[in-house]
């Protein structure tokens, strides 16, 4: 189940050439990341630095494992109704 539904955040805060993570730090949504509580995270893609906080999909060398596939695979499901938002 998707929860809520909703877009809790946005920000336009780099031009386009400009690194991901580089442009996620010059957000107030990168400080709020970094001070949730343990077992609350965000979903990335896989260009973002991981933390206890940030999270991504499996390389595909690492999707030979069940488990890792399924967490793809459901992740992916999830990205799917994001995309079709906009």
């Amino acid at each position: 189940m998707y929860y809520k539904s909703r877009f809790v955040y946005a920000a336009l805060a780099a031009p386009g050439g400009e690194n991901d993570n580089a442009a996620l730090r010059k957000t107030k949504f990168s400080q709020k990341v970094r001070k949730l509580p343990i077992g609350k995270f965000v979903i990335f893609n896989n260009v973002y630095v991981f933390s206890e906080t940030l999270i991504a999909p499996f390389s595909v060398d690492e999707e030979d494992e069940p488990m890792k596939d399924a967490f793809n695979f459901y992740l992916s499901q999830v990205r799917i109704h994001i995309d079709q938002t906009f």
